[in-house]
């Protein structure tokens, strides 16, 4: 609707890199207050390099914003030369995570 309008959308919540990565062409007229998805993620390997932790484990959803986020961080920690020692996902609303 804003990109019909013309009319800013200014958002303080949403992370989505979508709203990054079709800023032109869909949400020419979105802007948040925060950094994105793929921003958090490196930050987060930031975060644990400055811990000195060198192996970490992984345990995230399998939805497509989730799965993308991981891909980055896991890029971002290679770099950083940090190990993911173990790394397990599950489906939205599983409230059994003994497996």
């Amino acid at each position: 609707m804003s990109r019909h309008y013309k009319v800013p959308q200014i958002s303080y919540g949403s992370t989505s890199s979508e709203f990054t990565d079709f800023h032109s062409t869909r949400y020419p007229y979105f802007l948040r207050t925060t950094p994105n998805q793929n921003a958090e993620s490196k930050l987060l390997a930031y975060l644990i390099t400055s811990q000195n932790w060198k192996k970490i484990a992984l345990i995230y959803t399998t939805d497509a914003q989730a799965f993308h986020s991981v891909q980055v961080f896991r890029a971002e920690a290679r770099k950083l030369k940090i190990e993911v020692i173990a790394s397990t996902s599950f489906a939205i609303g599983t409230t059994n995570l003994t497996e």
